[in-house]
């Protein structure tokens, strides 16, 4: 019964540590690492090759000015240090990473998330951010950072949301929208409400709840983000607008045209030079 008692049970902190300790022993390895590189290596080529592919039997998506295209390609590469200066806000102010390194986990992240599944994108971000010299968070502060920057994000989407709602014509994109904007709404309760949960009595006495209430961002630090979030999504939605087909704009300029060239067909008017009015041939 003595021996029984001095073995400890096997529990899931020491399978986690032995696998952190595995993994750390691995990637210190020069072969481990360089496999690793080779092998995003090869990812990215074959992404590269399958696109390439892609784009020789069905053409390039954007027919359009170069010129457009490039402006709106300028102005989705702006959107990520505006985002970023945004999530900066977000840590305690000994803690702030640099806008840069924040707006390169960004370009990664959304590069990466294209062949990662699920949420890889965050764990891209929090691996680039601390990859970066002299970067003064730590990984659970930029993990709760990121769940903060989602809220953030759903409330900077509620002016596009509720605007778009109050615009369309479809029942169901309304409603898709409202919930949308609804979200939003709920997710500013959070971010106000959160703090002061926090540092309730009940819940002050748990390490957990006064590290999230140390870290949380105030109100005000808050409404900064959400504005220089929203800014974020207003640049995208620029670009967006740029990189649009002219051929799109173009049938919405003629189909005025269409309209009028039917009720032609039907009902024909000679000018005062004798030409019968055609249809139109825009398309």
């Amino acid at each position: 019964m003595a021996v029984l008692s001095r073995t400890r049970p096997f529990g899931v902190k020491p399978v986690l540590r032995r696998t952190l300790r595995i993994a750390t022993e691995l990637w210190g390895s020069p072969r481990a690492r360089l496999a690793t590189k080779i092998g995003f290596i090869a990812l990215a080529v074959s992404m590269t090759g399958v696109a390439a592919w892609r784009f020789s039997s069905t053409g390039w998506p954007l027919h359009g000015s170069p010129w457009l295209i490039v402006g709106a390609a300028l102005l989705f590469l702006l959107a990520y240090p505006v985002k970023a200066w945004g999530w900066r806000r977000l840590f305690n102010a000994d803690e702030r990473p640099k806008t840069s390194a924040l707006a390169a986990a960004g370009g990664a992240a959304s590069v990466t998330g294209i062949a990662l599944p699920g949420r890889f994108d965050d764990v891209v971000r929090v691996a680039v951010v601390r990859r970066y010299p002299d970067c003064p968070a730590g990984v659970r502060a930029l993990a709760f950072s990121l769940f903060a920057l989602a809220l953030i994000d759903a409330v900077a989407l509620v002016p596009l949301a509720s605007t778009s709602a109050a615009l369309t014509s479809s029942t169901g994109v309304r409603i898709a929208l409202a919930l949308v904007a609804a979200a939003g709404i709920a997710a500013a309760a959070v971010i106000i409400v959160l703090p002061r949960v926090m540092a309730c009595g009940r819940l002050i006495r748990f390490r957990l709840a006064r590290w999230v209430q140390v870290r949380a961002p105030s109100a005000r630090e808050a409404a900064k983000a959400t504005v220089i979030v929203h800014a974020s999504w207003l640049v995208r939605a620029v670009g967006r607008l740029r990189a649009g087909d002219p051929d799109t704009r173009r049938d919405g300029r003629c189909r005025g045209r269409c309209q009028h060239a039917s009720l032609a067909r039907h009902a024909p008017v000679r000018s005062s030079h004798g030409v019968t009015s055609l249809p139109c041939e825009c398309g």
